[in-house]
C-alpha cells in the first residue's frame, strides 16, 4: 500500500468535500472531510481516477475527473500516453513537418498509425510506423490540417492524439 495526498481548492459556502476515489470504475475509496485536503491508503502500481463533490445546505458541486498511477510495480501493462503532437510550416518550402512524442509507462517499444486530413479529404493514412515525425508534406496555405496520431504498445493497448493546425496565409 501508499498513502496519498489529496489536495484541492475551496469551492465557496462549502459545508464539507466528499473525496471519491475510483479503480477501474470502482469505489475504491469514499471520504468526506471538512478540509481542503485527505490522505487515503491505496494498492500500489494502479491507475485510479477522483474527483471532489463540495455539498452545501442548497446542493453539491462535482470537480472534474483526474486520474494518476501509484508508485510501484505494475500488476499489468499501462496504456500508452497520449503522444505530444507538434507541427512546423516552412514558409519557403511550402512543406509541412509534423512530429510527436510518445511515451508509455511501463516502456514498452510504441508504433504509430498516423492520419493527416486536409479540407477534410484524407492526404495521409501511415500504420505502424516507428518514427517520430513525417516530413516533406505539400501544404496550401491558409488550410486547416486535422491531425490524429495512435500510439500503440505491443499488447495491444493505444492512447490517441487528435490536433487542428492552420497554415500560414
Amino acid at each position: 500500500k501508499v498513502s496519498i495526498l489529496f489536495k484541492w481548492n475551496a469551492a465557496q459556502n462549502t459545508v464539507n468535500y466528499t473525496l471519491e476515489v475510483l479503480l477501474n470504475n470502482q469505489q475504491a475509496v469514499s471520504s468526506t472531510v471538512g478540509g481542503l485536503e485527505a490522505t487515503v491508503s491505496l494498492d500500489r502500481g494502479k491507475t485510479y481516477t477522483w474527483t471532489v463533490t463540495s455539498k452545501n445546505e442548497f446542493g453539491t458541486t462535482e470537480s472534474d475527473t483526474y486520474s494518476f498511477t501509484t508508485p510501484g510495480l505494475a500488476e499489468v501493462n499501462y496504456a500508452p500516453y497520449a503522444a505530444e503532437i507538434s507541427t512546423d510550416f516552412n514558409t519557403l518550402t511550402q512543406l509541412l513537418t509534423i512530429s510527436w512524442i510518445g511515451t508509455d509507462e511501463d516502456n514498452d517499444l510504441l508504433t504509430y498509425d498516423v492520419t493527416i486530413t486536409e479540407n477534410e479529404s484524407e492526404i495521409i493514412e501511415e500504420s505502424d510506423i516507428t518514427d517520430n515525425s513525417i516530413s516533406g508534406i505539400e501544404y496550401n496555405s491558409g488550410t486547416e490540417y486535422y491531425i490524429k496520431v495512435i500510439s500503440k504498445d505491443s499488447t495491444g493497448s493505444f492512447s490517441v492524439s487528435e490536433i487542428t493546425a492552420n497554415s500560414p496565409e
